[in-house]
């Protein structure tokens, strides 16, 4: 029985199907695999995941009993759940069970984000993390190259080969450099820009022009190269491949989420629920059961707080809704009489008529 396929022997598999017209029997001795794991992967859009079968817990019976408790009493603690359903298993897989339900019934945390003004206190240390880290989508390790699963996944959708050059190589990447410094040369001097946006647009207006005028090296302009590349190019598959920068996680009380260097705000109403970021070259979306709670066009500089005001007073009437709640005097106990105090005062006696 063979096991799951790895996201670079996916990838591959695609790649010899839909680039090299190499048949499924081919493939599958050339990978070592089955025709049926082949044929899998062919008809897969999407790379392989490992999902352990979903099994039951000790505390799923009593799940109803522990959301009626937390229902009436949100902060009642583990130990006395465990003591109200008679409980007589570990107490520590009833407790991650209680953990994981209560932030459905506790009332919205009030927004907190700590922050200091200009030259108030500094805080300094020195960290040298005995580790190396990934920065970009392949690299070069014991002599051959190694891509990320996130570029296998994106290879293998588009049935595409990457090539990963090594270092100090101008044979292999001559061409493209030359293409940098044709747009050092040519493209940069002389211009200012307003930003990403605005350097995006005035080099695609360039580019529509230069790319018409004939090189010689090519006996042609670009422009007219670039008809025949498409012709021999694959058609895209059905479902397009994943890109842009995603992740889950539990926001916190200051209601802000991190990417690439700059906090973005959310919403402070789902303050300890778990939410999905989703982040492209333009925008930062974050998402709580399928409903957008922030959205933000993406900052390009570091160390920024991009905040919407909605959230900002959102936070702000959650701070005063509890100040106020924690100082309001308790209701007075009104005392509840009986009907037959009512019959004597009134003379009537209670009988019926």
């Amino acid at each position: 029985m063979e096991g799951v396929l790895s996201v670079e022997d996916w990838a591959e598999i695609r790649r010899l199907h839909r680039a090299e017209r190499m048949p499924i029997k081919a493939i599958a001795r050339v990978m070592g695999v089955s025709r049926n794991t082949v044929r899998a992967a062919v008809a897969s859009d999407r790379p392989p995941r490992y999902e352990r079968p979903a099994r039951g817990s000790i505390v799923d019976a009593v799940e109803p009993r522990i959301r009626e408790l937390l229902q009436a009493y949100p902060t009642m603690p583990a130990t006395v759940i465990a003591e109200r359903i008679g409980w007589d298993r570990s107490v520590r897989v009833l407790r991650d069970r209680v953990a994981e339900l209560r932030p459905a019934y506790l009332p919205p945390d009030p927004a907190s984000r700590t922050a200091y003004v200009a030259g108030e206190v500094a805080q300094c240390d020195f960290w040298f993390p005995p580790i190396m880290l990934p920065v970009g989508c392949g690299r070069w390790r014991a002599g051959r190259p190694e891509l990320t699963a996130d570029c296998q996944a994106f290879r293998g959708t588009l049935g595409a080969k990457v090539v990963v050059c090594k270092p100090a190589d101008p044979e292999a990447k001559g061409l493209v450099e030359r293409a940098h410094d044709y747009l050092e040369r040519s493209f940069l001097p002389g211009r200012a820009f307003a930003g990403p946006a605005d350097f995006n647009a005035q080099l695609a207006a360039w580019l529509a022009l230069v790319n018409t005028r004939p090189r010689r090296a090519l006996g042609c302009s670009p422009a007219e190269r670039i008809t025949a590349d498409r012709a021999a190019m694959l058609t895209l598959p059905p479902v397009a491949p994943q890109t842009g920068w995603r992740a889950q996680s539990r926001l916190a009380r200051d209601h802000y989420v991190r990417l690439d260097a700059n906090d973005y705000s959310v919403h402070p109403a789902v303050i300890g629920r778990r939410i999905a970021v989703m982040a492209d070259l333009a925008r930062v979306r974050v998402l709580c059961d399928g409903q957008v709670v922030a959205d933000h066009q993406r900052s390009w500089a570091w160390h920024q707080s991009i905040s919407d005001p909605g959230h900002i007073a959102a936070a702000r009437a959650m701070r005063r809704d509890r100040v106020t709640a924690l100082h309001r005097p308790p209701e007075p106990e009104v005392q509840i009489r009986a009907l037959a105090d009512y019959d004597a005062a009134l003379g009537t006696g209670g009988g019926v008529a």
